[in-house]
């Protein structure tokens, strides 16, 4: 911005002092700082906006790292969960066998008093399973979808991430070519200085020339196309997961 403002103070001191046509050239090189001075505005608010853009990312690409441990985790607990649901199931399972077998080979009426007191003892262990399973089921069903619900959390924040990476990655093209403007719009100041030097008419017409392509430049950064290939790529993880 210093070098603009010199620019602007040394065509208006010239000013006073130069033909029609040099006083053309001092007025087009202060047209051009000026133009200099949005395109370099234009062009620092991208960049900005690039870091803005990855930071995000970067931050939602986190955030789902952190819940898709969460829900390893989860999914670590109801597989344990399933399998002592799984034990308890199979004893239960044995003590009704043995309730079964009980019944059928105690015969010995000497032994009754330990049969009844064995079968008390089978019965309350059925009892207990009969009131425990539900309820291991229930927290395994519960790990199993709270597991599940931060898995999905975890794609979204990645799907979210790959957004903003997208739109830095557009933003960046955009801020390139508000670079390239910025060029454009400094080498169309030195040509018009050149002209007052050399008082060659060459150098304010190419001047001229590189403040249009300059102005050219500012306008198409916002007309570049987002790429349809990019949008694919960051719609692919979460195309690959719902697809497994």
């Amino acid at each position: 911005m210093a070098e603009i403002h010199e620019h602007l103070e040394h065509a208006e001191h010239s000013a006073h002092s130069m033909d029609p046509f040099d006083k053309r050239v001092a007025l087009s090189v202060a047209i051009v700082a000026a133009l200099l001075a949005g395109i370099s505005m234009l062009g620092h608010r991208k960049h900005n906006e690039v870091l803005q853009l990855q930071g995000e990312s970067n931050r939602l690409q986190t955030e789902a790292s952190i819940i898709q441990t969460k829900a390893n985790i989860d999914h670590t607990h109801a597989t344990d969960q399933w399998g002592f649901y799984q034990a308890k199931n199979i004893r239960e399972q044995m003590y009704r066998a043995n309730l079964g077998l009980l019944d059928t080979v105690t015969k010995d009426p000497t032994k009754s008093k330990e049969a009844d007191d064995l079968r008390k003892v089978m019965q309350g262990q059925v009892d207990k399973y009969k009131k425990e399973l539900p309820e291991m089921m229930d927290k395994a069903k519960e790990l199993t979808a709270a597991g599940e619900a931060k898995q999905k959390d975890a794609l979204k924040k990645q799907e979210e991430s790959q957004v903003k990476l997208h739109e830095s990655h557009y933003t960046h093209h955009q801020a390139d070519r508000l670079d390239f403007a910025h060029l454009g719009a400094e080498i169309g100041i030195v040509l018009c200085s050149l002209t007052l030097l050399t008082k060659r008419r060459a150098f304010f017409f190419a001047g001229v020339g590189a403040a249009v392509l300059a102005i050219g430049l500012s306008i198409s950064a916002y007309l570049i196309p987002q790429s349809h290939d990019e949008h694919e790529h960051h719609d692919s993880p979460a195309a690959e997961t719902n697809h497994h």
